[in-house]
């Protein structure tokens, strides 16, 4: 007999969706947070952090739950990062190392996700 059980409305959803509210919900708490610190410290880096963690966090629960969408998540939640260094001539200079790792941070968090995913399944 198959077992029946209801879906939630999360394991219906699909990846990408999640990882636009993740990148929104990134950049809310990106902007609130730089708003706060920035005038007292002059610096965003605090922020910054702060957004990369989110992503990561994101990233790896999205791609734990579906292994197959680590091939665009990482770049959806960081897109926000992303665009601006293609568009603006002066960001890519200012912000170079935030973008690596933040992009390179999403990247390995989502592959440890996808591993884990697979040794379960595997289990």
């Amino acid at each position: 007999m198959e077992n029946r059980q209801k879906k939630t409305i999360f394991a219906k959803a699909p990846s990408w969706l999640f990882a636009v509210l993740i990148l929104i919900l990134a950049y809310i708490v990106l902007f609130i947070t730089d708003s706060i610190w920035t005038p007292h410290t002059d610096t965003g880096l605090k922020s910054y952090l702060i957004n990369d963690v989110i992503i990561a966090c994101g990233c790896f629960f999205i791609v734990k739950s579906n292994p197959k969408s680590i091939w665009y998540v990482p770049l959806i939640c960081n897109a926000l990062l992303i665009l601006p260094s293609f568009i603006e001539p002066n960001f890519w200079n200012n912000w170079k190392v935030m973008i690596c790792a933040s992009l390179a941070f999403s990247i390995v968090v989502s592959i440890i996700a996808a591993q884990l995913a697979k040794s379960r399944q595997n289990n």
